[in-house]
């Protein structure tokens, strides 16, 4: 190998590429204050979990694929350096230190010295979504590709023997295999890497042998996975099957025109316009012609040494393969935040390199100037604009979790409070920030819950906890809570509103007899007495889909000092009414009394979009019928109710007495 010429100097370049990588990373770390998302928050969970002596599970909390590779190691550090937000993000930072020496490894094998350089330093500056996502402890992303390029280089030395080396062949096995359990990203990887295998296996008649051992390497090393779904009836395929339907020529579209720009440095993650004019078009030029030159160079060594150009050739049906499966995938609408295709990033600087070192026998000026231009486009996608540190997630209606939650954390703790309902991304994050000392239930999309011992051991009611909201979310929060009769108090920490101390209104009511009610309604007569029945297993139902005009109307037997009215979906939650606006009739006014707007019930939707409602009416009236009105549209559903029961004020707050 040419590498064992200058030996002291490959290794002092490579050195210096890693600190380079480093510095880089470093400054993305420090800036933003090691600051965690909720999904990196959860692999921080259950790494703590890890040291607390809690047996790591197979998988990701909450899903039956991507390993617990990351979380592993994780706990190791906290182990030894205590749980923190640095500790967990050093895990993906170290992986993409051993990125670049893979890479520069890699490109070597595919084009020599030169290629090995400028691969090691295009994968240490790389442009932002590289540098974004070697920090970013989401479950096992950088370690699949990490784990996928040392597949790529043992298949490159196992080509370019003419006699392949079984040991090899199954080391090549494992690591696909556990990659496979690790992140199912390995599969861009499988696919190029067993072509090759299987032409070359067939061409040395050594394809049984070989079939055996890379079945039994890959089995053995992603034996958490086969044994996990042999015991829980292919559970992760079952959930991979129900992920979505692919559009092929519509992601094909979207890798080349969202996708690539992204991942080459041409813009950045969920963004529509470009970084500076043309620049997708620029990033995406630049790798063409690099591909391009790759695949001159295949061709041009095919003819001299076959087994040499092999390499090459891996490396460029990875990028082809990777592209399809991605588009042929459930997952190819996401080219707006291309996560998974991060895989690329063992092919990128590598088919640089080899371009660049094909240009260095031309001239090694040009070579150099092109290197510097794609280093220049990787800093630009870096820090044009100010660095390419993503913002935190969106909450509700363009509100984003804060940055920093230690004023409610000390808050929460002066206050004993040891439980809220909240946003996913705020939770997890309060949850992993507190050591658990501050827990939560999920409030509001995204209704995942990836810890569900939270759900069940939250006190009880779950509907009593302090609420954590961004302000735009307190608006209707409070006002559900106004409509329902329950106090509260309010409080401003870390750029949150905290609603605590919910406390229901303990006034006098009695419920108003079922013989005091008779109820009508715009459509199925017959079924009219399940409204008041008492019994939530039966229901009135319209009978068509929801149209507005329809309305049940509910008339006293004389008027009545009504307190509020509840309203029950029983088992019916998709039958809710789309838009619902409440009146009610007072002997002392000609006008109808507004009870409930079609504003408020969005507001007690908001709170909780499964019922019962609580609906309170004005003091010191009395009421002699009350009517619902159903003001929305669905093209299927019909519009139901279980149960609306009525209750009255007591005879001494209906005199006007204490309330």
């Amino acid at each position: 190998m040419e590498l064992k010429e200058n030996r002291s100097g490959d290794l002092l370049f490579l050195s210096l590429a890693v600190v380079l990588g480093l510095i880089l990373r470093l400054d993305f770390l420090l800036s933003p204050n090691f600051v965690v998302d909720s999904d990196e928050a959860i692999v921080g969970l259950m790494a703590l979990h890890y040291t607390q002596g809690v047996p790591l599970p197979v998988f990701y909390y909450g899903q039956h694929y991507m390993g617990t590779l990351e979380p592993w190691v994780a706990g190791i550090f906290f182990e030894i350096f205590g749980p923190s937000s640095l500790a967990l993000k050093t895990v993906p930072l170290l992986f993409s230190l051993v990125l670049i020496v893979l890479n520069y490894f890699l490109a070597h094998e595919l084009a020599g010295r030169f290629a090995a350089r400028c691969s090691a330093l295009l994968t240490a500056v790389g442009p932002a979504s590289l540098v974004v996502w070697s920090l970013k402890a989401r479950g096992g992303f950088i370690e699949v590709v990490v784990l996928g390029t040392a597949a790529l280089l043992l298949t490159s030395l196992w080509l370019k023997h003419r006699r392949g080396d079984s040991w090899r062949l199954f080391l090549i096995a494992v690591l696909l295999g556990f990659g496979w359990w690790t992140n199912n990203q390995v599969i861009f990887y499988m696919l190029p890497i067993g072509l090759l295998c299987f032409v070359r296996s067939l061409s040395q008649k050594s394809f049984l042998k070989n079939t055996i051992v890379g079945t039994l390497g890959f089995v053995l090393g992603g034996a958490p996975f086969w044994l996990y779904n042999i015991t829980n009836e292919g559970a992760t395929f079952r959930q991979l099957v129900q992920s979505g339907e692919s559009d092929f020529f519509g992601h094909m579209a979207g890798f080349f025109e969202k996708a690539l720009p992204i991942l080459l440095g041409g813009r950045r993650f969920w963004q529509e316009e470009d970084l500076y004019s043309n620049s997708s078009l620029i990033v995406i030029s630049l790798f063409g012609a690099a591909f391009l030159f790759a695949l001159l160079r295949f061709f041009m060594e095919r003819k001299k040494k076959p087994e040499a150009a092999l390499p090459i050739l891996l490396l460029l049906l990875f990028v082809v393969g990777t592209a399809t499966i991605f588009s042929l995938s459930s997952f190819g609408y996401l080219s707006s935040a291309p996560r998974y295709l991060l895989p690329l990033y063992s092919a990128f600087a590598p088919l640089y390199g080899v371009a660049f070192a094909s240009l260095a026998r031309v001239g090694r000026a040009s070579a150099m100037l092109g290197m510097a231009v794609v280093l220049g486009l990787h800093l630009t996608s870096c820090y044009l604009h100010g660095r390419a540190i993503p913002g935190e997630p969106f909450v509700y209606d363009g509100q984003r979790v804060s940055k920093d939650h230690e004023e409610l954390l000390n808050w929460a703790r002066a206050e004993n409070i040891h439980w809220v309902q909240t946003n996913y991304w705020i939770g997890y994050r309060l949850a992993f920030e507190s050591q658990e000392s501050l827990k939560f239930v999920v409030f509001q999309a995204p209704h995942q819950t990836r810890i569900s011992a939270y759900e069940q051991e939250a006190p009880y009611p779950k509907n009593r906890l302090p609420y954590v909201l961004v302000p735009a979310q307190t608006k209707l929060v409070t006002r559900a809570l106004d409509l329902q009769g329950i106090r509260y108090k309010l409080a401003r920490k870390s750029g949150y509103d905290i609603v605590y101390n919910l406390t229901e209104s303990q006034d006098g009511r009695e419920q108003v007899s079922r013989s005091e009610l008779k109820v009508s309604a715009s459509s199925r007569f017959e079924m009219i007495d399940a409204i008041t029945d008492g019994d939530e297993k039966s229901r009135w139902g319209s009978g068509e889909p929801q149209h507005p005009g329809m309305f049940v109307r509910v008339t006293f037997a004389e008027p009545l000092p009504i307190h509020f009215l509840r309203y029950s979906l029983g088992g019916w939650t998709h039958d809710y009414p789309r838009a619902l606006k409440v009146s009610a009739h007072a002997p002392d006014s000609p006008e109808d009394v507004s009870i409930l707007s079609e504003q408020d019930f969005l507001a007690l939707r908001y709170l909780d979009d499964s019922g019962p409602w609580t609906i309170y009416f004005p003091e010191n009236r009395t009421f002699e019928e009350v009517v619902l009105i159903q003001t929305g549209s669905d093209s299927f559903f019909d519009w139901s109710i279980a149960e609306l029961s009525f209750y009255e004020r007591s005879s001494e707050e209906s005199a006007g007495g204490p309330r």
